[in-house]
């Protein structure tokens, strides 16, 4: 986004993989959960993506704004 923050995924590890955060001059950061991807930002700062979880049923979509992470449901 214009802000400079960039999404996506990458392993930890251990090889699982875990979406992220990363802004401009800073680190990246893990967006919590196991198996799971980051695609997009907005200029707000809030991200979208999918998890692949076997307790929550399958694949999800999620929103994550806040350090707060929302499932949206398949």
């Amino acid at each position: 986004n214009e802000a400079g923050q960039v999404v996506g995924k990458s392993k930890d590890a251990t090889g699982v993989e875990r979406g992220f955060i990363w802004e401009k001059g800073g680190a990246m950061k893990s967006l919590g959960t196991a198996s799971n991807a980051a695609y997009a930002i907005n200029e707000c700062g809030i991200v979208v993506g999918t998890t692949n979880a076997a307790a929550t049923g399958g694949i999800h979509a999620f929103r994550w704004q806040d350090d707060e992470l929302t499932d949206l449901g398949t």
